[in-house]
Protein backbone atom coordinates (compact mmCIF):
# COMPACT_ATOMS: atom_id res chain seq x y z
CA UNK A 1 0.00 0.00 0.00
CA UNK A 2 2.70 2.64 0.93
CA UNK A 3 4.84 1.47 -2.24
CA UNK A 4 2.08 1.90 -3.85
CA UNK A 5 1.45 5.29 -2.73
CA UNK A 6 4.67 6.55 -3.40
CA UNK A 7 4.96 4.86 -6.59
CA UNK A 8 4.49 8.48 -8.71
CA UNK A 9 6.60 10.20 -6.79
CA UNK A 10 9.92 8.31 -6.65
CA UNK A 11 8.91 8.17 -10.44
CA UNK A 12 8.72 11.91 -10.51
CA UNK A 13 12.72 11.52 -8.53
CA UNK A 14 13.85 9.01 -11.05
CA UNK A 15 12.92 11.11 -14.42
CA UNK A 16 14.43 14.10 -12.36
CA UNK A 17 17.59 11.76 -12.18
CA UNK A 18 17.68 10.46 -15.03
CA UNK A 19 17.72 14.37 -16.41
CA UNK A 20 20.75 14.77 -14.31
CA UNK A 21 15.71 14.80 -5.37
CA UNK A 22 -14.02 15.59 31.83
CA UNK A 23 -16.33 15.30 29.38
CA UNK A 24 -16.91 12.68 31.34
CA UNK A 25 -20.54 12.31 32.35
CA UNK A 26 -20.97 10.96 36.04
CA UNK A 27 -20.09 7.55 37.20
CA UNK A 28 -17.83 7.22 33.65
CA UNK A 29 -15.03 4.93 33.40
CA UNK A 30 -13.33 4.17 30.65
CA UNK A 31 -13.21 0.42 29.31
CA UNK A 32 -9.39 -0.28 28.58
CA UNK A 33 -9.53 -1.55 24.65
CA UNK A 34 -6.06 -3.42 24.27
CA UNK A 35 -7.23 -4.81 20.35
CA UNK A 36 -8.53 -0.91 19.47
CA UNK A 37 -11.67 -0.68 17.39
CA UNK A 38 -13.33 -3.24 15.54
CA UNK A 39 -17.12 -4.29 14.69
CA UNK A 40 -18.39 -7.19 17.48
CA UNK A 41 -19.90 -9.54 14.41
CA UNK A 42 -20.27 -8.14 11.08
CA UNK A 43 -17.55 -9.31 8.30
CA UNK A 44 -19.13 -7.12 5.74
CA UNK A 45 -18.12 -3.84 7.70
CA UNK A 46 -14.86 -2.31 9.03
CA UNK A 47 -13.17 0.36 11.36
CA UNK A 48 -11.15 3.27 9.96
CA UNK A 49 -8.87 5.61 11.51
CA UNK A 50 -10.20 9.13 10.10
CA UNK A 51 -8.06 11.73 11.85
CA UNK A 52 -6.32 12.14 14.80
CA UNK A 53 -4.35 14.53 16.77
CA UNK A 54 -7.72 15.98 18.58
CA UNK A 55 -7.35 16.71 22.57
CA UNK A 56 -10.68 15.39 24.53
CA UNK A 57 -13.04 15.68 21.44
CA UNK A 58 -16.73 16.53 22.50
CA UNK A 59 -19.31 16.86 19.89
CA UNK A 60 -19.43 16.96 16.23
CA UNK A 61 -20.76 18.39 12.99
CA UNK A 62 -19.96 18.44 9.22
CA UNK A 63 -19.77 21.45 7.20
CA UNK A 64 -19.83 19.44 4.16
CA UNK A 65 -18.49 16.22 2.10
CA UNK A 66 -15.38 15.55 3.87
CA UNK A 67 -15.25 18.71 5.95
CA UNK A 68 -15.68 17.94 9.72
CA UNK A 69 -16.26 20.57 12.70
CA UNK A 70 -14.95 18.94 16.14
CA UNK A 71 -14.79 20.61 19.31
CA UNK A 72 -12.06 20.26 21.75
CA UNK A 73 -13.94 20.52 25.41
CA UNK A 74 -11.04 21.89 27.39
CA UNK A 75 -9.31 24.11 25.01
CA UNK A 76 -12.24 26.13 24.19
CA UNK A 77 -11.50 25.39 20.04
CA UNK A 78 -13.49 24.25 16.90
CA UNK A 79 -11.41 22.34 15.44
CA UNK A 80 -11.16 21.94 11.35
CA UNK A 81 -11.08 18.11 9.97
CA UNK A 82 -10.59 18.16 6.18
CA UNK A 83 -9.98 14.88 4.11
CA UNK A 84 -8.98 13.07 7.07
CA UNK A 85 -6.34 16.12 8.33
CA UNK A 86 -6.64 18.05 11.20
CA UNK A 87 -6.15 21.40 10.32
CA UNK A 88 -3.15 23.28 12.16
CA UNK A 89 -5.22 26.43 13.43
CA UNK A 90 -8.77 25.98 15.64
CA UNK A 91 -11.70 28.11 13.47
CA UNK A 92 -12.60 29.33 16.68
CA UNK A 93 -10.71 29.61 20.27
CA UNK A 94 -13.08 31.04 23.18
CA UNK A 95 -12.51 30.73 27.02
CA UNK A 96 -14.43 28.00 28.85
CA UNK A 97 -14.69 26.45 31.75
CA UNK A 98 -13.01 23.01 32.16
CA UNK A 99 -13.86 21.07 35.51
CA UNK A 100 -16.37 17.91 35.01
CA UNK A 101 -18.65 18.48 32.43
CA UNK A 102 -18.11 22.13 31.51
CA UNK A 103 -16.19 22.84 28.32
CA UNK A 104 -17.16 22.91 24.41
CA UNK A 105 -20.22 20.76 24.27
CA UNK A 106 -22.27 21.00 21.33
CA UNK A 107 -22.21 22.33 17.39
CA UNK A 108 -24.91 22.15 14.87
CA UNK A 109 -24.30 23.35 11.20
CA UNK A 110 -27.23 25.25 9.45
CA UNK A 111 -26.82 25.92 5.08
CA UNK A 112 -28.91 29.24 5.40
CA UNK A 113 -29.64 29.74 1.24
CA UNK A 114 -32.10 32.47 1.59
CA UNK A 115 -29.20 34.57 2.67
CA UNK A 116 -26.14 32.32 1.01
CA UNK A 117 -24.25 31.95 4.74
CA UNK A 118 -23.25 28.94 6.74
CA UNK A 119 -25.03 29.59 10.39
CA UNK A 120 -22.36 26.91 13.06
CA UNK A 121 -24.26 27.03 16.41
CA UNK A 122 -21.77 26.07 18.86
CA UNK A 123 -23.02 25.81 22.98
CA UNK A 124 -20.20 26.14 25.36
CA UNK A 125 -19.29 26.91 29.28
CA UNK A 126 -18.15 30.77 28.77
CA UNK A 127 -15.98 32.05 31.67
CA UNK A 128 -15.08 35.89 31.47
CA UNK A 129 -11.10 36.07 31.36
CA UNK A 130 -9.28 32.25 30.16
CA UNK A 131 -9.49 28.30 29.85
CA UNK A 132 -9.90 26.66 32.96
CA UNK A 133 -9.98 29.89 35.76
CA UNK A 134 -13.22 28.41 37.40
CA UNK A 135 -10.41 25.59 38.28
CA UNK A 136 -9.24 29.21 40.44
CA UNK A 137 -12.88 29.48 41.67
CA UNK A 138 -14.14 31.90 39.10
CA UNK A 139 -17.75 31.82 38.15
CA UNK A 140 -18.72 31.27 34.55
CA UNK A 141 -20.68 33.40 32.47
CA UNK A 142 -22.96 30.88 31.78
CA UNK A 143 -23.66 27.57 29.40
CA UNK A 144 -24.33 30.14 26.42
CA UNK A 145 -25.49 28.99 22.72
CA UNK A 146 -24.13 31.48 19.84
CA UNK A 147 -24.52 31.73 16.44
CA UNK A 148 -21.34 32.03 14.17
CA UNK A 149 -21.10 32.39 10.19
CA UNK A 150 -18.60 30.61 8.47
CA UNK A 151 -16.54 33.33 6.05
CA UNK A 152 -13.32 32.55 4.45
CA UNK A 153 -12.30 29.38 6.79
CA UNK A 154 -12.87 31.70 10.17
CA UNK A 155 -16.56 31.53 12.36
CA UNK A 156 -17.06 35.31 12.61
CA UNK A 157 -19.95 37.75 14.04
CA UNK A 158 -21.00 35.59 17.14
CA UNK A 159 -24.12 36.47 18.17
CA UNK A 160 -25.31 35.01 22.09
CA UNK A 161 -28.79 33.53 21.10
CA UNK A 162 -29.31 31.81 24.74
CA UNK A 163 -27.59 32.51 28.68
CA UNK A 164 -28.15 29.47 30.55
CA UNK A 165 -27.18 29.01 34.37
CA UNK A 166 -23.67 27.35 34.84
CA UNK A 167 -22.77 28.81 38.03
CA UNK A 168 -24.87 25.95 40.08
CA UNK A 169 -23.05 22.92 39.38
CA UNK A 170 -20.06 21.62 36.84
CA UNK A 171 -22.22 18.84 36.52
CA UNK A 172 -25.34 18.31 34.09
CA UNK A 173 -24.48 20.93 31.80
CA UNK A 174 -25.73 18.24 28.94
CA UNK A 175 -25.10 20.48 25.67
CA UNK A 176 -26.26 18.09 22.61
CA UNK A 177 -26.89 20.45 20.10
CA UNK A 178 -28.92 19.67 16.63
CA UNK A 179 -30.95 21.08 13.87
CA UNK A 180 -34.37 19.67 13.39
CA UNK A 181 -35.99 18.52 10.54
CA UNK A 182 -38.14 21.59 10.87
CA UNK A 183 -35.34 23.56 10.80
CA UNK A 184 -34.93 24.97 14.46
CA UNK A 185 -32.62 24.06 16.78
CA UNK A 186 -32.88 21.58 19.55
CA UNK A 187 -30.71 21.31 22.74
CA UNK A 188 -30.62 19.08 25.36
CA UNK A 189 -29.90 20.57 28.93
CA UNK A 190 -28.83 18.98 32.51
CA UNK A 191 -30.22 20.12 35.48
CA UNK A 192 -27.16 22.04 36.38
CA UNK A 193 -27.07 19.95 39.76
CA UNK A 194 -23.97 18.26 41.51
CA UNK A 195 -25.14 14.65 41.92
CA UNK A 196 -25.18 13.14 45.47
CA UNK A 197 -24.90 16.42 47.04
CA UNK A 198 -27.88 17.83 49.91
CA UNK A 199 -29.39 19.92 50.67
CA UNK A 200 -29.49 20.41 46.68
CA UNK A 201 -28.11 23.39 45.00
CA UNK A 202 -30.84 24.33 42.12
CA UNK A 203 -33.94 23.07 42.48
CA UNK A 204 -37.03 23.82 39.65
CA UNK A 205 -40.14 22.87 38.88
CA UNK A 206 -38.56 21.11 35.63
CA UNK A 207 -37.35 18.62 37.82
CA UNK A 208 -40.67 17.73 39.06
CA UNK A 209 -40.33 19.67 42.34
CA UNK A 210 -43.51 21.71 43.08
CA UNK A 211 -42.95 24.87 44.99
CA UNK A 212 -39.15 25.11 43.60
CA UNK A 213 -37.66 27.78 41.18
CA UNK A 214 -39.59 28.67 38.23
CA UNK A 215 -37.94 27.33 35.36
CA UNK A 216 -34.26 28.91 34.27
CA UNK A 217 -33.38 26.70 30.75
CA UNK A 218 -32.40 23.74 32.74
CA UNK A 219 -33.60 20.28 33.06
CA UNK A 220 -34.52 19.63 29.75
CA UNK A 221 -34.82 20.03 25.76
CA UNK A 222 -35.01 23.31 24.39
CA UNK A 223 -36.48 24.34 21.03
CA UNK A 224 -36.06 28.06 19.48
CA UNK A 225 -35.06 29.20 16.35
CA UNK A 226 -31.79 29.65 14.29
CA UNK A 227 -32.08 33.58 15.58
CA UNK A 228 -32.81 32.01 18.97
CA UNK A 229 -36.42 33.02 19.55
CA UNK A 230 -39.44 30.60 21.07
CA UNK A 231 -40.80 28.34 18.53
CA UNK A 232 -44.16 27.57 20.31
CA UNK A 233 -44.86 27.85 23.75
CA UNK A 234 -46.18 24.09 24.67
CA UNK A 235 -46.69 24.31 28.29
CA UNK A 236 -47.84 28.12 29.51
CA UNK A 237 -46.30 30.66 31.48
CA UNK A 238 -43.01 33.61 30.69
CA UNK A 239 -40.13 32.68 29.18
CA UNK A 240 -37.62 30.72 29.44
CA UNK A 241 -40.84 28.49 29.89
CA UNK A 242 -41.32 28.86 26.01
CA UNK A 243 -38.61 27.45 24.97
CA UNK A 244 -39.19 23.88 26.80
CA UNK A 245 -40.14 20.98 23.99
CA UNK A 246 -39.41 18.29 27.10
CA UNK A 247 -38.22 18.60 30.31
CA UNK A 248 -37.50 16.19 33.49
CA UNK A 249 -34.77 15.15 32.60
CA UNK A 250 -31.74 14.73 34.36
CA UNK A 251 -28.72 14.75 32.05
CA UNK A 252 -28.20 13.75 28.54
CA UNK A 253 -25.49 13.51 25.49
CA UNK A 254 -27.95 11.96 23.05
CA UNK A 255 -30.16 13.58 20.80
CA UNK A 256 -31.20 12.77 17.31
CA UNK A 257 -34.98 12.70 14.86
CA UNK A 258 -36.34 9.69 13.67
CA UNK A 259 -35.53 10.09 10.28
CA UNK A 260 -38.83 8.35 8.85
CA UNK A 261 -41.38 9.37 11.38
CA UNK A 262 -39.59 13.12 12.08
CA UNK A 263 -39.82 12.12 16.11
CA UNK A 264 -37.23 13.02 18.56
CA UNK A 265 -35.43 10.92 20.61
CA UNK A 266 -32.69 11.07 23.66
CA UNK A 267 -30.32 8.99 25.93
CA UNK A 268 -30.51 10.04 29.37
CA UNK A 269 -27.91 9.25 32.62
CA UNK A 270 -29.25 8.28 35.67
CA UNK A 271 -27.52 8.63 39.06
CA UNK A 272 -25.56 5.62 39.18
CA UNK A 273 -28.20 3.14 37.84
CA UNK A 274 -30.89 3.56 35.16
CA UNK A 275 -29.38 5.15 32.01
CA UNK A 276 -32.35 5.47 29.24
CA UNK A 277 -33.53 5.96 25.83
CA UNK A 278 -36.33 7.46 25.20
CA UNK A 279 -38.99 8.75 22.44
CA UNK A 280 -39.45 12.45 22.95
CA UNK A 281 -42.88 13.60 21.79
CA UNK A 282 -44.01 17.52 22.71
CA UNK A 283 -44.39 18.04 25.49
CA UNK A 284 -42.52 14.79 27.39
CA UNK A 285 -42.08 14.82 30.95
CA UNK A 286 -38.96 12.25 31.49
CA UNK A 287 -40.37 11.86 35.38
CA UNK A 288 -36.94 13.52 36.76
CA UNK A 289 -37.19 13.79 40.33
CA UNK A 290 -40.07 11.56 40.81
CA UNK A 291 -38.72 8.83 38.64
CA UNK A 292 -35.62 7.64 36.84
CA UNK A 293 -36.56 4.35 34.81
CA UNK A 294 -39.71 2.82 35.23
CA UNK A 295 -42.02 3.77 37.36
CA UNK A 296 -42.14 1.13 40.62
CA UNK A 297 -45.18 0.72 42.54
CA UNK A 298 -44.58 2.38 45.32
CA UNK A 299 -43.93 5.54 43.12
CA UNK A 300 -46.40 8.52 43.90
CA UNK A 301 -47.08 9.79 40.39
CA UNK A 302 -48.99 12.59 42.19
CA UNK A 303 -46.53 14.66 43.04
CA UNK A 304 -45.41 14.85 39.33
CA UNK A 305 -45.52 18.81 38.19
CA UNK A 306 -47.71 19.34 35.53
CA UNK A 307 -47.76 22.09 33.04
CA UNK A 308 -49.71 24.29 32.05
CA UNK A 309 -50.29 26.21 34.98
CA UNK A 310 -47.20 28.21 35.33
CA UNK A 311 -48.59 31.47 35.11
CA UNK A 312 -50.70 30.98 38.31
CA UNK A 313 -50.67 28.09 40.99
CA UNK A 314 -51.91 25.27 39.80
CA UNK A 315 -55.55 24.75 41.67
CA UNK A 316 -56.64 28.72 40.94
CA UNK A 317 -59.44 29.60 39.04
CA UNK A 318 -56.74 31.09 36.14
CA UNK A 319 -54.14 27.86 36.39
CA UNK A 320 -57.20 25.74 35.83
CA UNK A 321 -58.32 27.59 33.18
CA UNK A 322 -55.00 28.05 31.59
CA UNK A 323 -54.78 24.07 32.14
CA UNK A 324 -57.89 23.17 30.20
CA UNK A 325 -57.24 25.26 27.35
CA UNK A 326 -53.35 23.95 26.78
CA UNK A 327 -55.41 20.16 27.34
CA UNK A 328 -58.02 21.01 24.24
CA UNK A 329 -55.27 21.80 22.36
CA UNK A 330 -53.07 18.99 22.88
CA UNK A 331 -50.51 20.54 24.69
CA UNK A 332 -49.19 20.70 28.21
CA UNK A 333 -46.43 18.22 30.16
CA UNK A 334 -46.97 14.32 29.12
CA UNK A 335 -45.14 11.99 31.32
CA UNK A 336 -43.37 9.40 29.34
CA UNK A 337 -41.52 6.38 30.49
CA UNK A 338 -38.49 5.09 28.70
CA UNK A 339 -38.43 2.31 26.01
CA UNK A 340 -34.89 0.78 27.26
CA UNK A 341 -33.30 0.75 30.82
CA UNK A 342 -29.54 0.03 31.77
CA UNK A 343 -30.10 -1.03 34.98
CA UNK A 344 -25.91 -0.62 35.44
CA UNK A 345 -24.63 2.90 34.24
CA UNK A 346 -22.90 3.06 30.90
CA UNK A 347 -23.03 6.35 30.69
CA UNK A 348 -24.66 6.54 27.12
CA UNK A 349 -23.25 9.36 25.01
CA UNK A 350 -24.51 9.83 21.19
CA UNK A 351 -27.67 8.92 19.57
CA UNK A 352 -27.61 8.62 16.11
CA UNK A 353 -30.06 7.02 13.56
CA UNK A 354 -28.19 5.99 10.22
CA UNK A 355 -30.47 7.37 7.32
CA UNK A 356 -27.90 5.64 4.84
CA UNK A 357 -27.55 2.45 3.25
CA UNK A 358 -23.86 2.80 3.62
CA UNK A 359 -23.55 0.11 5.86
CA UNK A 360 -26.08 -2.33 4.36
CA UNK A 361 -30.04 -2.25 3.93
CA UNK A 362 -30.09 -4.34 7.43
CA UNK A 363 -29.19 -0.76 8.96
CA UNK A 364 -30.41 1.84 7.29
CA UNK A 365 -32.61 3.94 9.50
CA UNK A 366 -32.14 1.63 12.98
CA UNK A 367 -30.75 3.01 15.33
CA UNK A 368 -27.47 3.27 17.28
CA UNK A 369 -26.24 4.60 21.18
CA UNK A 370 -22.57 4.30 22.14
CA UNK A 371 -21.51 4.20 25.63
CA UNK A 372 -18.58 6.62 27.76
CA UNK A 373 -17.65 3.32 29.92
CA UNK A 374 -17.32 0.61 27.89
CA UNK A 375 -16.39 2.29 24.48
CA UNK A 376 -19.62 0.41 22.52
CA UNK A 377 -21.72 0.90 20.11
CA UNK A 378 -24.93 -0.72 19.97
CA UNK A 379 -28.49 -1.29 17.50
CA UNK A 380 -31.20 -1.71 17.61
CA UNK A 381 -34.05 -2.51 15.19
CA UNK A 382 -37.51 -0.56 15.17
CA UNK A 383 -41.15 -2.04 15.22
CA UNK A 384 -42.87 -1.71 12.42
CA UNK A 385 -44.94 1.62 13.16
CA UNK A 386 -41.37 2.86 14.74
CA UNK A 387 -42.80 3.63 18.18
CA UNK A 388 -40.63 1.64 20.21
CA UNK A 389 -37.74 -0.66 20.05
CA UNK A 390 -37.37 -4.41 18.57
CA UNK A 391 -36.65 -6.40 21.93
CA UNK A 392 -36.04 -9.88 22.20
CA UNK A 393 -34.57 -13.09 24.21
CA UNK A 394 -33.15 -11.26 28.15
CA UNK A 395 -33.99 -7.96 26.58
CA UNK A 396 -37.99 -8.40 26.20
CA UNK A 397 -38.49 -6.24 29.40
CA UNK A 398 -36.92 -3.49 28.31
CA UNK A 399 -33.93 -3.58 31.10
CA UNK A 400 -30.35 -5.04 30.73
CA UNK A 401 -29.00 -5.58 34.11
CA UNK A 402 -25.59 -7.49 33.12
CA UNK A 403 -22.49 -5.95 33.72
CA UNK A 404 -20.46 -7.19 30.34
CA UNK A 405 -23.98 -6.54 28.19
CA UNK A 406 -25.89 -7.99 26.04
CA UNK A 407 -24.05 -9.57 22.94
CA UNK A 408 -27.49 -9.45 20.89
CA UNK A 409 -27.47 -5.54 20.39
CA UNK A 410 -23.65 -5.25 20.29
CA UNK A 411 -22.89 -3.18 17.00
CA UNK A 412 -18.93 -2.49 17.71
CA UNK A 413 -16.67 -1.83 20.61
CA UNK A 414 -13.07 -1.06 21.48
CA UNK A 415 -12.85 2.75 20.82
CA UNK A 416 -12.52 3.84 23.99
CA UNK A 417 -15.06 6.88 25.82
CA UNK A 418 -16.87 8.07 22.82
CA UNK A 419 -18.77 11.17 22.81
CA UNK A 420 -20.38 11.36 19.72
CA UNK A 421 -21.07 9.64 16.63
CA UNK A 422 -22.80 11.34 12.97
CA UNK A 423 -23.44 10.16 9.62
CA UNK A 424 -21.38 12.08 7.66
CA UNK A 425 -22.99 13.36 3.58
CA UNK A 426 -21.07 10.24 2.58
CA UNK A 427 -23.25 8.01 4.48
CA UNK A 428 -20.65 6.45 6.82
CA UNK A 429 -20.86 6.46 10.52
CA UNK A 430 -18.18 8.61 12.55
CA UNK A 431 -17.14 7.97 15.83
CA UNK A 432 -15.08 10.08 18.12
CA UNK A 433 -12.91 9.33 21.01
CA UNK A 434 -12.45 10.79 23.97
CA UNK A 435 -9.19 10.46 25.49
CA UNK A 436 -7.63 8.81 22.59
CA UNK A 437 -8.53 12.39 20.47
CA UNK A 438 -9.33 9.96 17.35
CA UNK A 439 -12.09 10.27 14.80
CA UNK A 440 -13.01 7.24 13.44
CA UNK A 441 -15.12 5.69 10.37
CA UNK A 442 -17.13 2.68 10.03
CA UNK A 443 -17.98 1.95 6.18
CA UNK A 444 -18.40 -1.40 4.33
CA UNK A 445 -14.97 -3.62 3.64
CA UNK A 446 -16.13 -3.28 -0.16
CA UNK A 447 -16.10 0.64 -0.19
CA UNK A 448 -13.14 0.45 1.86
CA UNK A 449 -11.62 -1.72 -0.86
CA UNK A 450 -12.72 0.39 -3.91
CA UNK A 451 -11.88 3.67 -1.98
CA UNK A 452 -10.15 5.93 -4.64
CA UNK A 453 -6.55 6.87 -3.96
CA UNK A 454 -6.41 10.92 -4.56
CA UNK A 455 -6.81 12.17 -8.06
CA UNK A 456 -3.29 12.99 -9.72
CA UNK A 457 -2.55 15.46 -12.29
CA UNK A 458 0.45 15.15 -14.69
CA UNK A 459 2.02 18.36 -14.47
CA UNK A 460 4.65 19.70 -16.85
CA UNK A 461 7.06 21.82 -16.14
CA UNK A 462 9.46 22.22 -19.03
CA UNK A 463 11.16 18.71 -19.84
CA UNK A 464 10.13 17.60 -16.36
CA UNK A 465 6.78 15.93 -15.24
CA UNK A 466 5.84 15.43 -11.50
CA UNK A 467 2.41 13.24 -10.26
CA UNK A 468 0.61 16.45 -8.24
CA UNK A 469 -1.61 14.57 -5.61
CA UNK A 470 -4.91 16.48 -5.10
CA UNK A 471 -8.50 16.31 -3.58
CA UNK A 472 -11.32 18.81 -3.88
CA UNK A 473 -14.23 19.62 -2.31
CA UNK A 474 -16.81 21.71 -3.55
CA UNK A 475 -16.13 20.74 -7.38
CA UNK A 476 -13.32 19.36 -9.49
CA UNK A 477 -10.00 20.53 -10.93
CA UNK A 478 -9.91 21.12 -14.70
CA UNK A 479 -6.58 21.63 -15.32
CA UNK A 480 -3.04 22.52 -14.29
CA UNK A 481 -0.43 24.48 -15.69
CA UNK A 482 2.83 25.93 -14.22
CA UNK A 483 5.12 28.94 -15.33
CA UNK A 484 8.29 28.83 -14.05
CA UNK A 485 9.19 32.48 -15.13
CA UNK A 486 6.50 33.69 -12.67
CA UNK A 487 7.30 30.78 -10.47
CA UNK A 488 3.18 30.11 -10.19
CA UNK A 489 0.95 27.12 -10.27
CA UNK A 490 -1.97 27.95 -12.33
CA UNK A 491 -5.00 26.06 -10.92
CA UNK A 492 -8.38 25.92 -13.26
CA UNK A 493 -11.70 24.73 -11.30
CA UNK A 494 -15.15 24.74 -11.43
CA UNK A 495 -16.78 25.18 -7.70
CA UNK A 496 -20.18 24.07 -7.55
CA UNK A 497 -20.08 25.49 -4.12
CA UNK A 498 -18.00 26.45 -1.08
CA UNK A 499 -15.07 24.17 -0.90
CA UNK A 500 -11.36 22.94 -0.26
CA UNK A 501 -8.68 21.93 -2.43
CA UNK A 502 -5.85 20.12 -0.58
CA UNK A 503 -2.34 19.84 -3.26
CA UNK A 504 0.48 17.84 -2.59
CA UNK A 505 3.34 19.40 -3.68
CA UNK A 506 6.92 17.57 -3.61
CA UNK A 507 10.19 18.96 -2.26
CA UNK A 508 11.40 18.93 -6.32
CA UNK A 509 8.28 21.81 -7.44
CA UNK A 510 8.15 24.17 -5.01
CA UNK A 511 11.06 25.47 -1.91
CA UNK A 512 9.75 23.53 1.35
CA UNK A 513 11.07 27.29 3.04
CA UNK A 514 9.30 29.79 0.73
CA UNK A 515 6.69 31.67 1.51
CA UNK A 516 3.62 30.98 -1.04
CA UNK A 517 1.03 33.53 -2.27
CA UNK A 518 -2.24 32.09 -2.76
CA UNK A 519 -4.87 33.92 -5.07
CA UNK A 520 -7.97 32.74 -6.07
CA UNK A 521 -9.44 34.93 -9.10
CA UNK A 522 -6.88 37.55 -8.91
CA UNK A 523 -7.68 38.21 -5.16
CA UNK A 524 -5.20 36.98 -2.41
CA UNK A 525 -6.91 34.12 -0.55
CA UNK A 526 -8.57 34.47 2.92
CA UNK A 527 -7.83 30.95 4.26
CA UNK A 528 -4.77 28.59 3.42
CA UNK A 529 -3.74 25.94 5.83
CA UNK A 530 -0.14 24.91 5.43
CA UNK A 531 -0.85 21.08 6.62
CA UNK A 532 2.78 19.61 6.41
CA UNK A 533 6.07 21.33 5.33
CA UNK A 534 8.84 18.68 5.31
CA UNK A 535 12.13 17.74 3.49
CA UNK A 536 10.07 15.80 1.20
CA UNK A 537 7.01 17.86 0.25
CA UNK A 538 4.75 20.33 1.39
CA UNK A 539 0.30 19.97 1.84
CA UNK A 540 -1.75 23.02 1.54
CA UNK A 541 -5.33 22.76 2.02
CA UNK A 542 -7.08 26.11 0.64
CA UNK A 543 -10.44 27.50 1.03
CA UNK A 544 -12.40 28.47 -1.98
CA UNK A 545 -16.33 30.29 -2.47
CA UNK A 546 -18.50 29.30 -4.59
CA UNK A 547 -18.09 29.92 -7.98
CA UNK A 548 -14.33 29.93 -8.18
CA UNK A 549 -12.37 29.41 -11.32
CA UNK A 550 -8.42 30.22 -10.91
CA UNK A 551 -6.57 29.15 -8.19
CA UNK A 552 -2.93 30.81 -8.37
CA UNK A 553 -0.08 29.36 -6.09
CA UNK A 554 2.81 31.81 -6.08
CA UNK A 555 6.06 30.15 -5.02
CA UNK A 556 10.19 29.65 -6.07
CA UNK A 557 10.64 26.93 -8.29
CA UNK A 558 13.64 23.87 -8.06
CA UNK A 559 12.79 22.36 -11.60
CA UNK A 560 15.74 24.22 -13.37
CA UNK A 561 17.93 23.73 -10.99
CA UNK A 562 17.67 19.85 -10.61
CA UNK A 563 20.90 18.94 -12.65
CA UNK A 564 23.25 20.26 -9.89
CA UNK A 565 21.56 18.00 -7.03
CA UNK A 566 23.49 15.70 -5.72
CA UNK A 567 22.87 12.33 -5.84
CA UNK A 568 22.62 11.81 -1.76
CA UNK A 569 20.11 14.70 -1.83
CA UNK A 570 17.87 12.94 -3.97
CA UNK A 571 17.81 9.72 -2.10
CA UNK A 572 17.69 12.17 1.23
CA UNK A 573 14.63 13.44 -0.34
CA UNK A 574 12.72 9.54 -1.06
CA UNK A 575 13.86 9.07 2.15
CA UNK A 576 11.82 12.02 4.04
CA UNK A 577 8.69 11.29 1.79
CA UNK A 578 8.86 7.86 2.96
CA UNK A 579 9.26 8.93 6.91
CA UNK A 580 6.59 11.58 6.19
CA UNK A 581 3.54 10.16 4.16
CA UNK A 582 4.73 7.01 7.25
CA UNK A 583 3.66 9.53 9.60
CA UNK A 584 1.03 12.19 8.15
CA UNK A 585 -1.05 10.13 6.30
CA UNK A 586 -3.09 12.93 4.75
CA UNK A 587 -4.97 11.09 2.50
CA UNK A 588 -6.63 8.79 4.54
CA UNK A 589 -7.42 5.39 4.09
CA UNK A 590 -5.71 2.66 7.04
CA UNK A 591 -7.74 0.20 8.29
CA UNK A 592 -7.98 -1.33 11.76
Amino acid sequence: MLLARLAPLLLAFVIISSSTVALMPVHAQETPTPTGPRLFDDPELTVQLYAEGLRRPTSMAFLGEDDLLVLEKDAGTVRRIVDGILLPEPLLDVNVGVIDERGMLGIAVSRNEQLGVTYVFVYFTEMPDRDGSDIDGVEPLGNRLYRYEFIDGQLVNGELLLDLPAKYSSFHNGGKTIIGPDNNLYILVGDQQTPGVQPFTHLTTTQNRADTLYPDGTGGILRVTQDGEPVQNLFGGEYPMDLYYAYGIRNGFGLDFDPVTGVLWDTENGPDLKDEINRVEPGFNGGWRIVQGFVEPTTDMSRLVEFPGLSATKDSLVGRAEAVSFKAQGLGGKFTEPLFVWQLPIAPTALQFLDSDKLGDNYENDLFVSSFNRGEIYHWDLVEDRTDLHLTGPLEDRVENNPAGYDGIKFAQGFGAITDMLVGPDGYLYVNGFFNGNIYRIMSVEDAAQQSPPDKYQLRIEQWTFGIDHRITGGSVESMSADPQTKTILVNINSTSDGVLSMELPRTVIDADEELTVLIDGEVAATVHELIATEGYRILAIDFPEGSSEIEIVGTFLAPEFGVIPAIMLAAGVAAVIVARWKYPIFKGRTI
